[in-house]
């Protein structure tokens, strides 16, 4: 999928790129809906998401609790990112546990913004999102990403959700990255976010993606993390907001408890929430084992 910022006339590309990205969303909506309701149905988080369509229709009552709904003000990705960019997207169909195609081009386009010379995720899955960070922003830029082993399931510090199991119980962790040659500026580590050790990566990071467990717990522990590692100016951005109560309600809290999240927006039309610290100096300018180590594992 690409979108460059090549016009010769302006006013009238802008309207064909608006109703060409609109037919696109309209294609790859229907096509999720066929799959959502004829297949996806079977896992939770979709099961969540069919519920919200039909309080959203008014077929049926919400009964979700208050500080489990959307609540953060909503912002137009056009307002963060207003201008159109060239991207390559490898696997641009995601799979049960992926960004959607609209949210990975927005984390990408919102990196591409800030990243100078490192940017970390919490959740590596599949590895879709590290791989197309690592192939869109400049080859002197780290990709971090940071992932449970199935095998450490059982024994997490802090406690999963149960629709969160079948997400960690996988084959692999990051499969997608060992495809392409583009991965080799992805270095991948293993652990649990609750317990690794995060401390040399403190005021490096010019963006950090949040995308692990879904429950409660954890995404406090994952959001704090986050705010350690941004450097002055960063950007981090959550995933399943409003799809997940865990998610939902652990941002309601902190944009009205913490102040360093009063600015806090949910991006309209996606599962994703975007906050961009302070611009303020900062003496934290490295990461542990610099760009030269392939593996880490967390603190015991």
């Amino acid at each position: 999928m690409y979108m460059t910022d090549q016009t010769v006339f302006p006013s009238m590309e802008q309207e064909m790129q608006k109703l060409v990205d609109w037919l696109i969303t309209y294609t790859v909506s229907v096509a999720g809906a066929v799959w959502l309701y004829l297949i996806g149905w079977i896992w939770p988080r979709n099961r969540a998401l069919i519920r919200h369509v039909a309080v959203s229709l008014g077929i049926r009552k919400d009964n979700t609790p208050q500080s489990s709904r959307p609540g953060l003000p909503i912002i137009d990705l056009d307002e963060i990112l207003p201008t159109p960019c060239e991207l390559a997207l490898y696997h641009p169909c995601p799979a049960n546990g992926n960004v959607t195609t609209g949210e990975l081009v927005a984390v990408i386009g919102l990196a591409r913004q800030v990243a100078q010379r490192a940017v970390f995720e919490i959740g590596t899955f599949n590895g879709r999102t590290a791989l197309n960070l690592a192939a869109n922003l400049p080859p002197s830029v780290r990709v971090f990403t940071l992932d449970l082993p199935p095998e450490r399931v059982s024994t997490t510090r802090l406690r999963l959700d149960e629709a969160d199991v079948q997400f960690a119980k996988k084959d692999a962790i990051g499969d997608l990255l060992c495809r392409y040659d583009v991965a080799n500026r992805v270095t991948q580590l293993i652990g649990d976010s609750a317990s690794f050790d995060f401390s040399c990566y403190a005021g490096a990071m010019d963006m950090v993606f949040v995308d692990g467990s879904h429950s409660y717990d954890y995404v406090i522990n994952d959001t704090q993390q986050a705010l350690k590692m941004l450097r002055p100016g960063g950007v981090g951005v959550w995933h399943d907001y409003g799809a997940w109560a865990g998610v939902t309600k652990a941002l309601n809290e902190l944009h009205a408890q913490d102040p360093r999240f009063e600015s806090i927006r949910h991006i309209r039309g996606t599962t994703l929430a975007f906050l961009k610290t302070p611009e303020t100096p900062s003496s934290q300018t490295s990461w542990c084992g610099g760009q030269t180590r392939d593996k880490e594992r967390e603190s015991t």
